[in-house]
Parts: structure tokens; C-alpha cells; sequence
């Protein structure tokens, strides 16, 4: 769905390639191709294997090194038994990592270990002007990665948090909790829910023209939070409700469109020509109708 970045602000972004990346080149274009910047990304420099010790598991693995390896960081494992898998760095002490997604099995030692994140840094020539759906396009040899990017008077920030989501969790599905501590990765997994939340309500707003220069005030979206939160965990698994399931999921899915569809017809008046100014002639009440079509 990509992201967002204040107008005139350089922006560290981190893409992960399907497959490890050498020598990767960057470039940096509007969506009609025209090439705003050309910064140089730099590829994880990890390559290491999997250590011997009675401890490994499919979430838990000693490696040979961690020099470089921070919380976040995806890691692709080549294994003998299971292939190749990647999975998402929760915790590294020492030599041991935790994943957030466990391996399909416990990787056997001396298993290839490397990093498959690519940095670079969107500049401020990239970002002088409001704009919609810039790309970032990473490539090495065959191999390409790409991150979408819009210029933002005000970046989106999402009313929900991980902690939000624990806290309903813990109230409506107590028995996760009950009588067992709780794993090291539901930290990290509460995290992933926020912000699929939060990224869901973001791609509602950005039906509105007026996405790029408008301020979203998170506390209008607790309520549509809240609804989306409760279909993203249906669609996880998690349902208390009674009665039939898809009948209760298409009112929830109702409900949200109407409270995203009241956000987006809100009488608050925006730069419509992105001048940095609000003119008189977007006062005039038929702004938000302007900016729907």
C-alpha cells in the first residue's frame, strides 16, 4: 500500500527482496517514470550459519555471527530438509536469534543464514513536491524490489497501537492468557495487527483527493479503528460473537464503510490545489465534492 513522506523530508526506508541482493542500484520516479533521484541502497552484509546447539528450533536459532542483525530484519534460512524460508527478526541476544514466523522446521546446522534487507534513503529531491504514488525500485541483476510513496503536507499516523490490540484481546479472548506466559513473539505479532489496522483505514482515506494536504486527526478514526481491528482478527481466527458469523462480519464491514464514508464527506476544508493555502473558493462547501470525484 506504501507509505508517507512529509513534503521536503528525507525518508530511511528498508525493502526486502525476495531473494538476497548484490550490488543493487536505486531509482527513484513519479508515476509517470520521470526519475526524481538515484541514491545508493545498501544490502544487509549478514551471511553467516546456523551454530550447533540443543536449543534450536523452528523460532529459535543459534547462529555463527549477528554482527549487523537488528530487531526487524529478515532473514532467509537455506536448509537441506525444508528449503528455503525467510522469517522476521523479534529478538537477538548474543548469538541467538527469535523469529516472529517460525521456520517450517528446526534448520540443521551449518544451514546458510543471510540478510535480506536492502536500505536507502529517499531524499529531499524527492520529496520538494505534494504528489501521489512515487516509486522507489530497487534492482539486482533479475532481481527487483519496489515501495510506493506519497509527498504529504501531514503523514498519516494510526490510531491504533500494539498495546490496543493486547488490551482487547486480553478482554474478549482471556484464555490466550489464562494459566500460560505469554510468548516472547506476541509482542511483535500485536504490532503486525496494528498496523494492518492502521494500514487498512489509511488505503479508506485514500479515496479522498484530499489524502495528500488534509490532517487526519487519529481520534476520528478510534471508532472505525475498533470495527477494523475486530474483522482483521476475524480473518485471523478470532470471533466471539454469536449467531451467524458472516452475517455479523457484513454489518461490521457496513458499519465501517459508513463511518469511513462520514470521515471523508467531513465539511473540513482542505488545500485543494496544493498551493499552502486554504483559498476562498475551498470554503465554499463544495470542496469535499470536488475532491470525491
Amino acid at each position: 500500500m506504501g507509505l508517507d513522506i512529509q513534503q521536503g523530508k528525507t525518508k530511511a526506508l528498508r525493502l526486502v527482496p525476495a531473494a538476497p541482493m548484490s550490488s543493487p542500484t536505486c531509482s527513484i520516479q513519479t508515476r509517470r517514470g520521470v526519475v526524481l533521484a538515484t541514491p545508493t541502497p545498501t544490502a544487509h552484509s549478514l551471511s553467516t550459519t546456523v551454530a550447533t546447539d540443543a536449543l534450536n528450533s523452528a523460532t529459535y536459532v543459534k547462529l555463527t555471527s549477528t554482527t549487523g542483525l537488528v530487531v526487524g530484519d529478515t532473514l532467509q534460512v537455506s536448509d537441506t530438509t525444508f528449503g528455503v524460508a525467510a522469517s522476521v527478526v523479534a529478538e537477538v541476544t548474543g548469538l541467538y536469534v527469535r523469529f516472529i514466523e517460525p521456520l517450517p522446521a528446526t534448520p540443521d546446522d551449518g544451514s546458510a543464514v543471510v540478510g535480506l534487507d536492502v536500505s536507502v534513503t529517499v531524499p529531499t529531491d524527492a520529496t520538494a513536491t505534494l504528489s501521489m504514488d512515487n516509486i522507489v525500485i530497487v534492482t539486482a541483476g533479475q532481481e527487483e524490489v519496489t515501495e510506493l510513496f506519497n509527498v504529504v503536507t501531514h503523514v498519516y499516523r494510526g490510531p491504533l497501537t500494539a498495546r490496543d490490540v493486547r488490551d482487547h484481546i486480553a478482554r474478549l479472548y482471556a484464555g490466550e492468557y489464562a494459566g500460560a506466559t505469554v510468548g516472547d513473539n506476541d509482542w511483535q505479532w500485536h504490532q503486525r495487527v496494528a498496523a494492518e489496522v492502521n494500514g487498512n483505514l489509511r488505503g479508506r482515506l485514500l479515496e479522498s483527493a484530499a489524502f495528500i494536504s488534509r490532517y487526519w486527526d487519529p481520534d476520528t478514526l478510534a471508532e472505525s479503528a475498533r470495527i477494523m481491528l475486530r474483522l482483521v482478527l476475524a480473518d485471523k481466527g478470532y470471533w466471539t460473537g454469536d449467531g451467524d458469523r458472516e452475517d455479523q462480519l457484513r454489518s461490521l464491514r457496513i458499519e465501517l464503510k459508513e463511518r469511513i464514508g462520514g470521515i471523508l464527506k467531513g465539511g473540513q476544508a482542505y488545500d485543494a490545489n496544493n498551493d499552502g493555502e486554504i483559498d476562498d473558493d475551498e470554503t465554499d462547501g463544495s470542496t469535499t465534492i470536488r475532491g470525491l470525484r
